[in-house]
């Protein structure tokens, strides 16, 4: 189970308003215009878990590329490998100039550190 400490009440009114509707409405997901209401309201919700974080200073780039690197594969050493996020659909669209400039930025702020022992290539999440 995840828990969120800030946004708790605004996941729980989308929750309920999505039972609420479905219920009531059963075809209602469907439509284009309730996909897009819920996905701004998700969009919503992680703005507002991202402000608390502090991750709304991060470029759009910087935040797909550490997400990417959240949700890799930790190697046997506790390390995630670049490659690894850069297969990660949330990173694999950015350009490799930018991927590697996002990356670099990251290890700058702290967000990532070059793993011990590695030229290149291997880094462990702050």
């Amino acid at each position: 189970m995840v828990e969120f400490s800030c946004c708790d009440r605004h996941a729980r009114v989308i929750l309920l308003d999505r039972q609420r509707h479905s219920a009531y409405f059963p075809g209602m997901m469907k439509t284009p215009h309730t996909l897009l209401s819920s996905m701004s309201q998700l969009r919503a919700l992680l703005f507002g878990v991202e402000v608390e974080a502090g991750l709304q200073k991060l470029s759009a780039p910087e935040r797909d590329v550490l997400y990417a690197a959240m949700s890799a594969h930790l190697s046997r050493d506790g390390f995630v490998r670049s490659d690894e996020i850069r297969g990660n659909a949330l990173a694999e669209h950015l350009t490799d100039p930018t991927f590697q400039r996002a990356l670099r930025s990251l290890v700058e702020k702290g967000y990532l550190r070059k793993a011990p022992g590695y030229k290149r290539g291997a880094y462990i999440l702050s």
